[in-house]
């Protein structure tokens, strides 16, 4: 008889579908035989980051539409844009498509049980399979569900949350407090594991490490803010070292080169390079925060105010409210509110440690574990 398998389901950003391979991995790491089936948005182009980590993944694609909201813009504005009403009309009929590809899908295949990570392409998918009585959870990264999962959630087992155990959009009883599904490779490192990874950089052991992660999709202003203030930081810090992960066609932002200064446009083990680092200056995405919380990193969070929902604004308000972070907001003067507090954190070794203690509530070490026992509880 062939072995039913569990479904991981999430796209629309890389933010949905690289959980999704870590619970795959943790998955097959706990049962080899485990069979596992991706499902994603047709024509998405974040499903590479798929391809290019599993070899010879089982991926299922579907059609779902997009409800487009836009931050800080009312509804009555948005209703009366006739590009965004006429995109929200068309992306009605590809979710009803998706809708009908998702119960065909789950009929043809039977899954043991989904896990639903959020995002549009969630949507039909959840509502197929609460439809067909298949069990599945939510999982919610950011402090503030996302409009699929407050939409299908009713009907799932469990409500996995990132920082919480319990969220008014869901029934309390079925909340979990689980963290952010990150990759295996971050975790709390010895001081001679960072004393390498730190070699294998070419950084003295007695310099103070600046990372900045600026390569996602919208970080091309706070990639501009700390171009504009690098030289200065270098030129009252003799001892500083910046790497910076800048979006791809960006470095032309620097004019001048530097030997303290490399420039990065992808890092594929950033766990190595947020261990080497002292302080890490980042966006306020959850799976940002819950990679170098888990390291233990002192972390200066620039939200992005222009996401749907205020997701970011929302997670760095967490982290200003426990003291685990910095949070300087988008404004005019951004270029000088990111250099006055880096050169605080470089001047407050106390307030950097300060930090490193604090951020560690928001760790998310053994969170696939955790998400991959309560997927077998309820396919059992």
């Amino acid at each position: 008889m062939k072995k039913r398998a569990i479904f991981l389901v999430g796209g629309g950003s890389g933010g949905h579908i690289t959980p999704l391979l870590v619970i795959a991995e943790q998955l097959k790491k706990d049962d080899p035989s485990t069979q596992v089936v991706f499902v994603t948005e047709r024509g998405g182009k974040f499903v590479r980051i798929i391809t290019n980590n599993i070899k010879n993944p089982r991926v299922k694609k579907i059609w779902a539409g997009k409800f487009r909201r836009y931050y800080g813009v009312s509804l009555w504005r948005q209703l009366i844009d006739i590009k965004t009403t006429a995109l929200n009309l068309r992306d009605i009929v590809l979710f009803m498509i998706g809708f009908f590809e998702s119960l065909m899908i789950i009929m043809l295949n039977r899954p043991k049980a989904v896990f639903v990570k959020g995002g549009f392409v969630s949507l039909p998918f959840g509502l197929a399979a609460r439809l067909l009585r298949v069990p599945y959870v939510t999982h919610d990264s950011d402090t503030k569900p996302s409009l699929t999962n407050k939409i299908i959630g009713g009907g799932a087992r469990f409500n996995l949350l990132a920082f919480s155990d319990n969220c008014k959009s869901y029934d309390h009883v079925k909340t979990r407090k689980t963290g952010v599904p990150i990759a295996s490779s971050f975790k709390p490192y010895t001081q001679s594991e960072k004393t390498r990874f730190r070699q294998d950089l070419g950084v003295p052991q007695d310099a103070v490490v600046l990372l900045i992660v600026g390569g996602s999709i919208g970080a091309d202003r706070l990639n501009r803010a700390v171009a504009d203030i690098v030289p200065e930081l270098l030129e009252k810090n003799k001892k500083l070292y910046i790497i910076h992960q800048i979006g791809e066609g960006q470095t032309d932002y620097y004019k001048h080169k530097n030997n303290r200064l490399k420039l990065i446009q992808f890092i594929d083990n950033m766990s190595h390079f947020g261990a080497a680092s002292d302080i890490v200056v980042s966006r306020a995405g959850a799976t940002a925060i819950s990679e170098f919380a888990t390291l233990g990193r002192a972390l200066i969070v620039v939200p992005s105010p222009y996401l749907t929902g205020g997701h970011q604004l929302e997670n760095a308000e967490l982290l200003k409210k426990n003291q685990a972070g910095l949070v300087i907001n988008e404004s005019p003067a951004l270029a000088s509110d990111i250099l006055a507090q880096i050169q605080n954190l470089i001047d407050d070794s106390s307030l950097r440690k300060k930090l490193e203690k604090n951020i560690g509530i928001f760790s998310s070490e053994g969170t696939a574990k955790a998400v991959v026992e309560i997927l077998k509880t309820i396919g059992s």
